[in-house]
């Protein structure tokens, strides 16, 4: 199952606890209130300074997007587009998608029927992020798939 992110840039304490309280999975928050942060949750708190956010304005940043994620984790920046992302997914298994409303999470979930790695949801998003997390995390679950036999090709 993919992962919900919560980017607060500009920090916001009660944007995190909104966060935390939503379920997501980790907290993006500036360098100097990790440690804050860190005391507040049981999950994962990261400094944004350490993950990059990359644009996809042109062919050449998906090798960049590619660099920066076997690096660490990497998001890609709004404005992101389906072809590009789904010829990331081709080469990656770390691809996580800046999303600012629940329209765009569900979007980067369905792509390639499988979706990105993570959901990072910017503040823009903070009206839907329980929407998203309930939502997202049902559409990010794996499908069974079980046998069949075609019986019969009709026009």
């Amino acid at each position: 199952m993919a992962q919900i992110l919560f980017k607060a840039i500009p920090y916001s304490k009660e944007d995190v606890t909104l966060a935390l309280e939503s379920g997501v999975d980790a907290v993006i928050v500036p360098a100097k209130e990790v440690e804050l942060v860190s005391g507040l949750s049981r999950c994962r708190v990261l400094a944004a300074e350490d993950v990059p956010s990359i644009a996809l304005t042109q062919k050449e940043d998906e090798a960049t997007y590619l660099e920066a994620a076997k690096k660490g984790l990497a998001t890609l920046a709004p404005g992101w587009e389906i072809i590009p992302v789904e010829n990331l997914l081709a080469q990656s298994d770390a691809v996580y998608a800046e999303v600012r409303s629940l329209k765009e999470a569900e979007l980067a979930s369905g792509i390639l029927e499988r979706g990105v790695t993570g959901i990072v949801v910017l503040p823009e998003a903070l009206a839907d992020l329980k929407a998203i997390v309930a939502n997202c995390k049902i559409c990010l679950e794996n499908e069974c798939l079980c046998e069949a036999e075609v019986t019969a090709v009709e026009q």
